[in-house]
């Protein structure tokens, strides 16, 4: 599972350098993105990498506790 938030949702757009890689792991994992970072930025879930789940801090806050082992990367 991986959470794109801030800045980090500028990578996961369909025509961006990581949309082949990233369509890739959708097979085996979970991906999500934080809405109100998209919205911060302007960006609409259509143009998001097919099949990236858009949450909100509700959704994150759930995935927070569903899995307690938290890695962050800046």
């Amino acid at each position: 599972m991986l959470v794109f938030l801030e800045n980090s949702v500028l990578r996961i757009l369909q025509n961006g350098v990581l949309a082949e890689p990233l369509a890739g792991k959708l097979s085996t994992q979970r991906l999500y993105v934080l809405a109100e970072d998209l919205a911060v930025r302007g960006i609409s879930p259509e143009a998001l990498i097919e099949g990236i789940e858009v949450i909100d801090y509700a959704g994150l806050l759930a995935l927070t506790v569903k899995h307690p082992l938290i890695q962050s990367w800046s």
